[in-house]
Order: structure tokens, then sequence, then C-alpha cells
């Protein structure tokens, strides 16, 4: 069975970022069921606005001609490639580019395997000139990742996937990077010694994505101060049931 689904990450995210470092949201859970049941569960959005009040006082009628030059700001340094700046996660997230919207396929079929095979469409936003930029990926065997429709070389570090396109991205551009990769999930163990990431009970089996279980099976750039819109095509046995946060878009038996 294939079950689409797609949802957009709440702002309601932004608020609790200095309360709370969480990863990418982004879940899907396989249980057993009937064949024939389909639900869905909208997510809902809240925006906030801000204003700010600027204040205006008289200038001198002259300038003393000793005044000195007003200081220029200091120019902030690149982003790191290798993480949003987190100083409690500090290699998650990635910088030197703004995602836009995942599309995540994924084919799993438990219990006669543990494997997964994934395929996940990143559009994103540049933010400056990339030769080089990073995904967030542990573990899972990379079979191949194409940047706008051409392959591109990559390697690996730990749980950072380096992609090479094959030529250099420049600020402001859009561009989709396309990687496919499979294998069998592992969890991870945050710092408070919480188990996160693909996990299975019994016959279920689910995700904990925050705070920082979601680059344990899917690639991205792991933070939540990157938000994005999802899209998720989960293929399953039929004797198992799909979810994933989102508006179901259809179910198809095969």
């Amino acid at each position: 069975m294939t079950r689409t689904a797609r949802a957009t990450l709440p702002a309601l995210v932004a608020l609790l970022v200095a309360l709370l470092v969480a990863a990418c949201s982004g879940g899907a859970l396989l249980a057993e069921r009937a064949p024939d049941t389909v639900a869905g569960s909208p997510t809902s959005t809240l925006s906030t606005t801000t204003s700010s009040v600027a204040a205006t006082a008289a200038a001198p009628t002259s300038t003393p001609a000793s005044a000195a030059p007003a200081p220029t700001a200091p120019t902030a340094p690149p982003a790191d490639p290798a993480g949003a700046g987190d100083a409690y996660f500090p290699l998650l997230g990635n910088g030197g580019y703004d995602v836009a919207r995942y599309d995540v396929s994924i084919v799993a079929s438990p219990p006669s395997t543990t494997d997964i095979t994934v395929r996940t469409v990143v559009t994103a936003v540049a933010t400056s000139d990339l030769a080089t930029f990073h995904l967030d990926l542990a573990g899972m065997d990379v079979r191949g990742v194409t940047v706008d429709g051409t392959g591109a070389p990559f390697t690996r570090d730990g749980a950072e996937l380096i992609v090479a396109p094959r030529a250099p991205i420049s600020a402001s551009r859009t561009f989709v990077t396309t990687v496919d990769y499979a294998g069998t999930p592992t969890t991870l163990v945050d710092r408070e010694n919480t188990v996160v990431g693909w996990q299975r009970v019994g016959s279920t089996t689910f995700v904990v994505s925050e705070p920082n279980g979601a680059h344990n099976w899917l690639a991205s750039s792991d933070h939540p101060s990157d938000k994005a819109a999802f899209t998720f095509r989960i293929d399953v046995p039929s004797a198992l049931t799909a979810a994933a946060n989102g508006h179901l878009v259809s179910a198809v038996s095969a």
C-alpha cells in the first residue's frame, strides 16, 4: 500500500527553539491493521508577527571636520557547512542553504526485513556560494546523489554527507538534491540518554525524531531553525498501515 501525505512544519516550533533544541520534525509509523483502514491527521499552523518602533533624534546642523568616521560593522563569519551553530548540538543542521521542502519516499517491509529503501528529494535555496554542501545522515548505505539531475560525487564524515555538485551553486539559486540510500536505521541516544531515531517495539515500527533522531533515517538539515514542508510516500505490505503527520492525499492498494 502506498500512502501520500503533505505537511508544513508548524511555525510554533520557532517559539520553542530558545527553550528546547529539537530535530527536524518528520516521522512515520508502521503497525499491523486491517488492510482497508485509512486515516490521516491534519497539522495546524500558528503565525505571529512582530513590530518595531524607531526613534529619531535631531541631527546637528554641522559636523566638525575632525569628527571620526562611523565604525564599520564587523562582517559575519561564513556559515559552518557542518552545523547550524547550535551550542548544544553543534553538528545538527547545515550552513549555506535554506531547505524549502522534502519529498520522502520510503519502502519498508517489516517484519520480514529491518531494511528500508529511501529516496529523499531536498529542494533548497543557497544562502551563499556553494562549492560543496552538507546533509545530516547517520549510517545507511548511500547509493547515489544528484544535484539538479546531474550525478554528484559525495563523501561521508560521521553523520555528515558531503556533496560536491558538478558546478558551483551561486547564492540565491534554488537547487534540488536527490539522495538514494538503504539499510537498517540504528537508534541514537541523545545527551539526556533518551533513545531516538527509527525503532521497533513488537509489531510496531516508529520514529522518535526529536531532538536529534531524524538524521538516522532522513537525509536532511536536521535542525528546527531550518523549517520546511514535507511530502511522505510510504510503501508497506498490505497487512500494515503507514502513518505520517500531515493531510492524507491518497492511499493505493496494489
